[in-house]
This record gives structure tokens, C-alpha cells and sequence, in this order.
């Protein structure tokens, strides 16, 4: 080869000619015009793990993680004993499981932007960053929330039903401020419904 000609219908220089073992030049190598589609829903690389097992359903895309799991997306982070995650729908569930003898272990701890909430029941979307929560017990400043279900937004605000706030660090607290409705804006206030 001569001299190195431009393949036809192509308008750009080559990006570099790269020469084989007996020092003749090869064709040129263009850049890539492929598209490949639309970016993913999730944003960052995940983390999990799990004492017992994981295993991945490839039809359904989802992933089912027992014993001690423990999942990192960002500044989101949740321990359970069972944790379910739907990577079609971007969304995960989890929950405690009862052992042979009838206790129930690995109660989900689900930490968002530095907040803990301790539940029976998780279901998060990581694309909305919304979720719902039930049996959920959380520390807001000097005071600690108890709530049947509690709805999650983006922003961090709960929307709780059945609601305790309390000064008392108990499970069953001596003293507490009931109500059927509460929101609760992290790290600024709680509003208390009838």
C-alpha cells in the first residue's frame, strides 16, 4: 500500500493507522457512528451481598438474595435477611424472615442520605427514590417516629399512618403524641393530623 486512501462515503480522517508485526499498514480505524439506545434507569454501580445465597431469575431479570443481604446503590443502603431486586422495574423489596425455631432475624435497616429506618417491610424504586415502608421506626433529631405505613418521597418526607413520635427510645413507648396522619419533613418538623 502506497499510500493510505479514505474508505468511500466516509467524511472524517481516520483516527489512527495501526500497523501489524511485519510493519505494513492496515486499513484505518474510524470512530464508531453506532448508537446504542437509550441510557439505564440506574445511575450508579450497585453493591450486594448475602451469607446464604443469590440467585438470578435471567428471564424475569430478578435477583433474590438470602441470609444477611446487604445492597449499596450511592448514598442508599439496606440490610435485611431477604432482599428481592426487580432490575426490569428498578425497584426492590425486602423483609425479615423467621428461622426453625420461630424468631424473626435480619429485621431491614434501610439508610438514606445519613437517616435509618428500621421496618418489617421495604419496597423502594431506585429510578423515583419513593418507597413504602411498613412497620417502620426511624430517629428524627431527639425524637423517634413509629409508624403502621409510611409513604417515602424523593426529598426524604415520610407520610406515616397510625403514627407514634416519642422522646422514648422503647419499642412500646411510656408516652407518645398518636396520630392517624403524620408528615414528617427530615430535619426540620413533623406535622400531626386528626
Amino acid at each position: 500500500m502506497a499510500q493510505d486512501k479514505p474508505l468511500p462515503n466516509r467524511k472524517e480522517k481516520p483516527l489512527l493507522n495501526r500497523k501489524d508485526s511485519l510493519g505494513k499498514i492496515e486499513a484505518p480505524v474510524f470512530q464508531d457512528s453506532v448508537s446504542f439506545g437509550k441510557k439505564g434507569d440506574i445511575e450508579t454501580t450497585v453493591v450486594y451481598s448475602a451469607r446464604d445465597s443469590i440467585r438470578f431469575d435471567v428471564v424475569r431479570r430478578i435477583m433474590f438474595l438470602y441470609g444477611e443481604a446487604k445492597i449499596v446503590y450511592g448514598d442508599v443502603e439496606l440490610e435485611a435477611a431477604y432482599v428481592e431486586i426487580d432490575w426490569k422495574n428498578n425497584t426492590l423489596r425486602a423483609h425479615a424472615l423467621a428461622d426453625t425455631a420461630g424468631n424473626v432475624e435480619g429485621i431491614p435497616i434501610f439508610t438514606d442520605k445519613g437517616t435509618n429506618y428500621n421496618a418489617d417491610s421495604i419496597y423502594y424504586n431506585f429510578k423515583s427514590q419513593k418507597g413504602i415502608v411498613k412497620g417502620i421506626i426511624t430517629q428524627q433529631g431527639e425524637g423517634f417516629l413509629q409508624a403502621g405505613t409510611a409513604k417515602k418521597l424523593a426529598d426524604g418526607t415520610l407520610y406515616n399512618d397510625n403514627s407514634l413520635y416519642t422522646t422514648c427510645d422503647l419499642k412500646e413507648p411510656h408516652y407518645a403524641i398518636r396520630a392517624r396522619r403524620l408528615k414528617l419533613n427530615p430535619k426540620k418538623n413533623v406535622v400531626a393530623g386528626p
